[in-house]
């Protein structure tokens, strides 16, 4: 997956290429830096998923195998990959699997977007000139001229929640790992209701949408996974009581945020 930017970069300058020779285009050159930056951009999630994977290992205690032994410490136990139970996480060869993936989130997780970053912000008084837009004109189209760098925060969004999901699978409580990512995303939808980076209102309104959407999703998802295995009616009702206040409070903050924004509205 390390390698999965470099592919589509070479896919990308073959399609180039082919097309350099066919249509002859004049500005076609100044295609060169998109043909990267998109497909970097599209693959972001995938490859950080990827790359965080091997972080997240799980021993066998979880599923309580036949061989369990209450007094025997956990740590006793082998610990798997969970993307591929075949591995180990103690073998040597794992530790050269972790740090090749160190390697490429540092690289394609900071380093990169960084770098493409650092252009665009050396360029920022000169955004909607011809030869800028054309190569990086995707990644701030659409939003306000003070809010160029708004794609990068949506990046970020991505690297934490991905992070959440991926490394917090192993041992970690689902209840804690639901409670990180609503806690994000509601971090970045205040963002959003701060900034209002696009220049069309309805575009933040739809952005705003989507969020809720992903919120009650996450907390949808976080009621099911309290249900899975326990049937007690004590543990029902404690349960039920629990999601009925944290889906009040999060109700409390949706409506909030939503009364302001409509004020902001009428406001303008």
């Amino acid at each position: 997956m390390m390698v999965l930017p470099i592919l589509l970069y070479i896919a990308s300058w073959i399609c180039y290429g082919l097309l350099k020779f066919t249509a002859r285009n004049i500005y076609l050159k100044f295609y060169r830096t998109t043909i990267f930056t998109v497909s970097f951009v599209l693959a972001y999630p995938f490859i950080l998923t990827y790359l965080f994977s091997p972080f997240a290992c799980m021993s066998l205690i979880n599923g309580k195998p036949e061989n369990f032994d209450e007094h025997v410490n956990k740590n006793d136990y082998p610990q798997y990959l969970i993307e591929n139970r075949n591995i180990e996480c103690n073998f040597e060869h794992y530790k050269k699997i972790k740090f090749a993936a160190l390697f490429g989130i540092i690289i394609w997780g900071a380093v990169v977007p960084g770098y493409i970053f650092y252009q665009i912000y050396k360029k920022k008084e000169s955004l909607f000139e011809f030869k800028v837009k054309i190569k990086y004109g995707f990644l701030f189209n659409g939003y306000l001229n003070s809010s160029y760098y708004w794609e990068f925060i949506i990046l970020s969004k991505k690297l934490i929640i991905v992070f959440i999901t991926v490394f917090m699978e192993r041992d970690y409580d689902s209840r804690l790992q639901s409670f990180l990512i609503i806690a994000s995303l509601l971090f970045f939808m205040n963002l959003q209701i701060n900034f209002r980076p696009y220049f069309n209102e309805k575009l933040n309104n739809l952005e705003l949408y989507a969020s809720i959407v992903v919120i009650i999703t996450v907390l949808l998802s976080f009621i099911y996974e309290e249900f899975k295995n326990e049937f007690s009616i004590e543990y029902i009702l404690i349960s039920v009581f629990n999601i009925m206040r944290s889906g009040l409070f999060i109700l409390f903050i949706l409506f909030t945020y939503f009364m302001v924004f409509k004020r902001f509205n009428q406001a303008r």
